[in-house]
């Protein structure tokens, strides 16, 4: 089985590299084959841009029950306004994983391993939840780059927005920053959780 997830950065430079959970598995979770690529359309994925992801220097990467884990930085240009597709090839599915219920994105799955393919003819089943995958880290290539952290229950993680759009108000908050203050980047960090009450 292969999981197709997309990620909308809100921070842009030339490496990359995933946080990985398993943090309620009850067993280790191998991934045979991961890749990054910038985003296209419906699960498409822009030709030329896929990125093989390792752990180590090994390209099977796999993460105890209970742990979590960064990769290796990855070669791959975040861009603005360009979401970022980490496709996901599991040989066998553990019987518990750790997973993110409700984002406001479509995750796309296939049968078999078609983490380079960039069109989505096989990813003809769509879910809703993040699987394993919990963060991604972009190296900023400017020393003033900032960063906001947004913190906040359903409404901030993006609950009520409209699926798929990135209209999350983090998301909206970015836009108006990136417009207003076009010579400070800034990055907007959504640690929305659902059921926050802090």
């Amino acid at each position: 089985m292969i999981i197709r997830m997309i990620i909308h950065p809100h921070a842009f430079g030339s490496k990359i590299r995933l946080k990985f959970s398993n943090l309620y598995g009850s067993k280790p979770a191998v991934f045979g084959t991961v890749t990054a690529a910038l985003s296209a359309k419906n699960g498409e994925i822009v030709p030329g841009t896929g990125r093989q992801v390792a752990l180590n220097g090994q390209l099977t990467i796999v993460i105890p029950a209970g742990k979590e884990i960064y990769t290796d930085p990855v070669d791959l240009q975040a861009k603005e306004h360009v979401d970022v597709t980490v496709s996901v090839y599991v040989p066998e599915s553990p019987p518990t994983s750790t997973w993110h219920f409700s984002p406001p994105r479509s995750t796309y799955v296939a049968e078999g391993n078609h983490t380079d393919d960039s069109n989505a003819d096989f990813f003809r089943k769509k879910i809703h939840s993040y699987y394993w995958l919990s963060g991604m880290e972009v190296l900023s290539q400017d020393e003033h780059f900032r960063v906001i952290a947004a913190f906040g229950d359903s409404i901030t993680e993006g609950g009520t927005s409209t699926q798929d759009v990135n209209h999350r108000w983090p998301d909206i908050f970015f836009e108006r920053l990136h417009r207003e203050n076009p010579a400070s980047p800034i990055s907007v960090l959504n640690a929305g959780i659902v059921g926050n009450q802090i």
